[in-house]
Formats: structure tokens, sequence, C-alpha cells
């Protein structure tokens, strides 16, 4: 439309300099009849405004005040089909849509209304193409409206490339779209280009609301706005590494904040030359704040478990690995994550407490009966044998039993105050 804008205005430019050369020449010619000279100009002006209007590849019609047609060119024949003489006295709505009363968005009605330069595109079925109908309005002194001059373009060919880009376009949004990921791309300027479903989703905007606005003004929270703004431009740059990994929080439409985790590429054109940045960023919010409460409650558990010396363990029976939380591992004597067999974690254990310990075991496996029993452990790099205490329970999973898993307590020193009092109480009674 541009490039029809620029050499429409030129050719109408240079059709109303012939015409008002021609209305001038007539106007000496009635004041200057015996004056030969004059005569051979005006010839002349005709002759050049004839040769310029026919030789036009645009079709060009002049109409008169009334919307009908006083002129058209070859180029307006062909286009219409109609020698010039079928065309002169009809109204361009006539000849396109074969009706006598001017369509809703007729650009000459909008001309006459504007008193400026009018444009639009339309389908002429009977020739199966598509024109640009540019109009520019001409009023006399008084500034009413004498006439106008249309010069028709056929964009046929760009109507066929826009409609094949919009289906690639579609195509490939709907790719995009069914990503589970925000898909974004930011150009050189820092605004918006494209954008998908899923990002529309977590920022609450409509589509239309984002494109071509400021990605980092409009959808960062102000604290983060420069540092992602260099980290873009360091990528736009080559100075970073495509898809190197970041987070950044992004505010939606309700003024709320998202954590997005973002992987990073660049476009280039056919050139070589960056043009954006495509970012494909993951919704993390809820994981981050998941993974901080999970962090916190272990920390509580450990906490917990250092001050009453319990901690957990688990033994998956399909492998025979016992997992041990922190503290299990410090009554072991082993350092923490390390991990033990089944046959390891029993040697641990006092000879005279292996048996049963072995019984008790077997019995869960067979019943799935909770356990709670009491033993002498011998911790690594000691010699010396302590109490602890071992509780168990079955886990299942599909109605199968998969694990085992419990709290091991040292209670060393709860057991050595026990057998305190029942020797003092043995010596008390001995006494008494």
């Amino acid at each position: 439309m541009q490039d029809l804008d620029a050499g429409g205005r030129e050719l109408t430019g240079g059709i109303q300099a012939l015409h008002s050369r021609i209305t001038r020449l007539e106007q000496v010619s009635h004041e200057l009849v015996n004056q030969k000279n004059v005569d051979e100009e005006l010839d002349l002006a005709w002759r050049e405004w004839e040769s310029t209007f026919d030789a036009a590849k645009d079709s060009i019609v002049l109409t008169d005040g009334e919307f009908k047609i006083i002129q058209a060119n070859l180029a307006a024949s062909r286009l219409f089909a109609k020698p010039i003489d079928q065309i002169v006295g009809k109204t361009c709505w006539q000849l396109v849509h074969g009706t006598d009363h001017p369509p809703r968005d007729c650009p000459l009605e909008k001309a006459k209304t504007t008193k400026k330069h009018e444009e639009i595109e339309l389908h002429l079925p009977q020739k199966g193409v598509w024109v640009a109908d540019s109009v520019d309005p001409v009023f006399d002194q008084q500034g009413n409206l004498s006439g106008a001059i249309h010069i028709i373009r056929d964009v046929t060919d760009r109507k066929q490339a826009e409609r094949l880009l919009r289906k690639e376009r579609d195509r490939a949004q709907k790719y995009l779209d069914v990503a589970g990921v925000m898909l974004v791309a930011i150009d050189a300027e820092q605004r918006v280009g494209l954008i998908n479903k899923k990002g529309c989703q977590i920022l609450g905007y409509n589509e239309d609301e984002i494109i071509a606005k400021n990605w980092f003004d409009n959808f960062l929270p102000e604290k983060n706005r420069e540092e992602v703004r260099a980290v873009f431009e360091k990528l736009l740059r080559g100075e970073v590494g495509a898809l190197e990994y970041y987070e950044n929080p992004i505010l939606t439409k309700d003024g709320d904040q998202r954590l997005v985790a973002w992987h990073n590429t660049i476009l280039r054109d056919d050139k070589g030359k960056v043009i954006a940045a495509l970012g494909s960023g993951e919704d993390i919010t809820e994981r981050k704040q998941a993974e901080q409460a999970l962090k916190k409650s272990n920390q509580l558990l450990k906490d917990t478990g250092e001050m009453a010396k319990v901690g957990g363990w688990e033994l998956d029976l399909s492998t025979k690995e016992v997992f041990c939380t922190e503290e299990t591992c410090r009554i072991h004597g082993i350092e923490p994550g390390y991990k033990l067999s089944l046959e390891e974690a029993l040697n641990f254990y006092a000879p005279e407490s292996i048996p049963p310990l072995k019984a008790t075991l077997k019995k869960i496996a067979e019943t799935g009966e909770p356990y709670d029993i009491e033993s002498l452990f011998i911790p690594r790099g000691s010699a010396d044998k302590i109490w602890v205490r071992s509780l168990g329970r079955a886990v299942y999973s599909g109605g199968k039993m998969v694990k085992l898993a419990g709290t091991f307590q040292n209670i060393d020193k709860y057991k050595r105050a026990e057998e305190a009092l029942r020797e003092s109480e043995e010596k008390y009674r001995d006494l008494f």
C-alpha cells in the first residue's frame, strides 16, 4: 500500500498538473481566439495528456462531482473488460459491484467527507483479481467537489503472497500454541514480535495487548528490568551463549509476579543479521514455592531429629539398599548420604541382637505388621555397644509391598538410666 501511495500520488500529481494546464489554456483560448500559438500549445498539451493517460500501466478513471466516470484509460478498459465508451457514464460501484448505490466503505464517499486522499482494496470477481483503489478528490474554487482521480492498481500477486505468508504464520502459530511453555520473540528494539497462547495465559493479556509492546518496560518488575535488559543485549551481541539458562520474575496483568525459567536463542535474517531473541520460558513459581517449603520442612525435621536424636531410614526391597537421614548416619558413625546395603546395615548390630532383628524383618515382610524393637548397636569406629530403638512399617505401591520405612533413635542414655534405676531399686529391696 505504501508503494501504491507513493507511485499513485506522483502519477496523480502529474495528471492534475496536466489537467490544470489544459484548463488554463482553454480559458486563454476563449479570450484569444485568433492567436494560433495558443491552439498549437493546447493541442500539444492534449497529446501529452492522452499519451500519459493511456501509457500508464495502472488503470486511471476520472469522475465528475456525481461520481460518474467521464474518462478512462486503456488499462481501465482492460481491467473492466469493457470498451471505454461503455465505461464512461457509469459509476465505479456499478462496474465493480453491479449496484446503483455506493457500498458502505466507498472511498469516494469518504474522500468527499474527509477532503483528502483515500484508499481501499477490492476484489473483482469478474476478473478474479484484487485491486487497490487510490482516490484523490478535486474541488473547485468554492470548495465543492468537482470530481476525483482514481488510480487502480492490480495487487493480486501481493494479496496471494500475503495469504501464503498468513497461512504459514498461522501454521507456525499452531505449533507454538501447543507448546507447554511460554514462547516470546523480542526484536532489537525490545518489542514483542511474537508470543504463543501459553505466554498470553501466564501474563493474563490478549495477544493484541502484548504484540509491539516493550517487553522490559511493560512485563518485568521495575527492579529487575535493567539486569534482564543487560542479559538480552549481551545475547544479541553474542557475548552470552544461546540457550543460556536464567530465571527472572514477570508481571501479570493483575499485578502479580510469576517466576519464569528461560532458555534463549537468537533469530537471524537471510543475511545472518541478528533480528530478535526467542525465549522459551517455564513458569516455575509453584515449583519454587514447593522447593522452599520442602527445604524449610526438611530443615525443621533435621533440627527436630538432632534435638530428639531421632533419624529416619528406608529399605528398598528390590535393591536391598538402605537410605538414612543425617541423624541416622550420625548414629551409625558414617558420612551423610552414605548408602548402606541391608547386610552392611545388619552388621552394625551387636551379635546377640542380629537374630531377633532378622526375625522381625522377616515377619513384617510376610505380614506387613509394623514393629518397634530395642537392640544393642555398635557404631562404626567404636568398641562400645549402645542401645537403639527402631520402628518400621511396610510401604505399598499397587497393592505390592515395595519398601520398609521407619525411625531410628539413640536411646542409650535412657536405657542406662533405666538400668541404673533398676539396680538401685534392687539394692534398695535387698537392703530393706
